[in-house]
């Protein structure tokens, strides 16, 4: 099906568009700083880049990143590279309008570790 915004302005950058709908559970490789310009106003902003093939990098707003502090129990964000994360799509307010953007929640743990709970003796 033909979209507009992939076909004529993709991003490098990961959009809620990119997941299709569903939660992803991506593992992070690192977070990087990069240069972005709004309005004639130069910021940096961390990008967090993901493992898993074919995920773009997620542009990290204030937003998500306390999100991303929260799901891998550190501010540290050098301590993130190997914890796996959910992105899914949420809507959000923005200016106004109501938006598709890219949320982050906690991976659930795996059921090995759920189920190796010690009995009390």
């Amino acid at each position: 099906m033909a979209n507009i915004h992939e076909d004529y302005f993709p991003s490098k950058f990961l959009r809620a568009a990119d997941l299709k709908g569903k939660d992803v559970v991506a593992t992070i490789d690192r977070v990087e700083p990069a240069e972005f310009e709004d309005g004639g106003v130069k910021t940096k902003k961390p990008v967090v880049h993901f493992r898993n093939a074919n995920l773009k990098p997620l542009v990290c707003n204030k937003t998500n990143g306390k999100l991303l502090s929260i799901a891998c129990d550190s501010p540290d964000y050098t301590t993130w590279g190997g914890k796996q994360v959910v992105l899914y799509p949420h809507l959000v307010e923005m200016k106004g309008d109501v938006i598709e953007a890219v949320r982050v929640k906690r991976a659930p743990a795996p059921i090995a570790q759920e189920l190796n709970d010690e009995i009390p003796v």
